[in-house]
């Protein structure tokens, strides 16, 4: 999905989108079932990555099978680099609003905190009635009010009580929380023309605070769920939606976008042990890599928009587009949903080391987990959804040109 410069400039300038928002100013507003797609891939592979935890690796074919499949851990950043891509566009789209900080806030609240605090709620709420096995897979009682404040990527991390358990990767919500009760006021302080620069200036601190806390402490959570360690992919994004709203820097910069994320590439293809095993190099330079990797798949993905495209069409395949659409809820079932059937089928899975147990298991677990997240949009996400149309932007309309001719 890689673009020469007139090539690029001849695609942005033609497409529907960039068209509308010539004369709206509001890129945000437009569909791209591309970016979709691409959630579709990084919410799947977030899931795969988890899933492998629950396949007894009790003989080769089984082992390297984990081995692969936990290198899905990647998709949590290119989440990271959607977020930031789409969260910054709507910032930028709707900047001069009257109502620009509660029209976000409200609209991202509704989309968030209702399935969130459900599934916390309910939880913690199972556990405390039913005890059993819940009770070594909850956080530890004094950390579980952190994950009601999306702290919880923070304080038990700081204080050494972090453990895996069945709410553990809401972090990655934590740090997308905590990006959003900051980065507004950030757009709406600072002039269009610097916001790039910001988002330059904020990669490299991410970088480089990565790299001190690794040399100091070396491999520890803290820096893996470190929201300013881990803002160079969320800022990655943002750059890319700033430079789409700049067509004449855009098309300067787009003959570069395919060697930039070649170059990305290369470095992740020197260590490429890293996915399998996130060492000091991946936790390090790898994680900046990959943003900027996945940065060019977004903008390349966003550019293409109304192009034709083996790529293009493969990430416009209804399959995908459908993970995408209920991603938020696969992410926060399956890992519930995979430590629920791993301990009602746990002796069974380990005692019979039988490779097709496992893989009925993980089919099993993977249709559960879309029927429940699809279920979950249509009947109870949509409702809060649809009250995001209380909450749009009040955008000042443009007044007509005076006109010069006598009455």
């Amino acid at each position: 999905m890689f673009f020469d410069h007139d090539l690029a400039a001849e695609m942005l300038e033609s497409s529907p989108m960039y068209q509308a928002a010539s004369a709206s100013g509001v890129l945000s507003s437009r569909q791209v079932p591309a970016l979709d797609g691409l959630r579709g891939i990084a919410v799947t592979l977030v899931f795969l990555h988890h899933l492998q935890a629950y396949i007894p690796g009790n003989n080769m074919p089984l082992r390297i099978l984990k081995a692969v499949l936990f290198a899905g851990w990647c998709g949590v950043d290119l989440f990271f680099v959607l977020s930031g891509f789409l969260i910054t566009g709507i910032l930028l789209d709707t900047k001069d609003a009257r109502n620009y900080f509660s029209s976000f806030y409200a609209r991202r609240m509704l989309r968030i905190f209702p399935l969130y605090y459900g599934v916390l709620a309910s939880i913690l709420l199972v556990a405390h009635c039913r005890g059993g096995w819940f009770d070594d897979v909850l956080p530890l009682a004094h950390d579980r009010k952190f994950y009601f404040f999306y702290l919880n990527n923070w304080w038990p991390l700081l204080h050494d009580t972090w453990h895996s358990n069945i709410i553990g990767h809401f972090w990655s919500l934590a740090v997308e929380e905590q990006f959003y009760l900051l980065w507004p006021a950030c757009i709406w302080l600072l002039p269009r023309r610097q916001v790039l620069a910001v988002c330059l200036v904020g990669f490299g601190i991410a970088l480089a605070l990565r790299v001190y806390l690794l040399t100091e402490f070396g491999l520890i959570r803290d820096v893996f769920e470190n929201t300013f360690a881990r803002m160079d992919s969320l800022l990655a994004g943002a750059a890319c939606a700033s430079l789409v709203r700049s067509p004449d820097l855009l098309n300067r910069i787009t003959s570069r976008i395919g060697p930039v994320g070649l170059a990305a590439a290369c470095i992740l293809a020197c260590w490429l042990p890293g996915f399998l095993d996130p060492g000091l190099f991946m936790q390090s330079v790898g994680f900046s890599a990959l943003a900027v990797l996945f940065a060019t798949i977004v903008l390349s993905a966003f550019l293409s928009h109304g192009a034709t495209g083996s790529a293009e069409e493969a990430l416009q395949k209804p399959m995908l587009t459908a993970l995408g659409k209920y991603s938020y809820g696969i992410y926060v079932y399956h890992v519930p949903i995979l430590m629920a059937g791993f301990a009602a089928l746990e002796p069974t899975l380990r005692t019979q080391e039988s490779a097709w147990l496992s893989v009925a298991f993980a089919g099993a677990a993977t249709l559960t987990v879309y029927v429940v997240a699809k279920g979950s949009y249509e009947s109870f996400e949509k409702r809060f959804l649809r009250l995001k149309q209380r909450f749009k932007p009040e955008l000042p309309v443009e007044s007509p040109p005076l006109s010069t001719s006598a009455p």
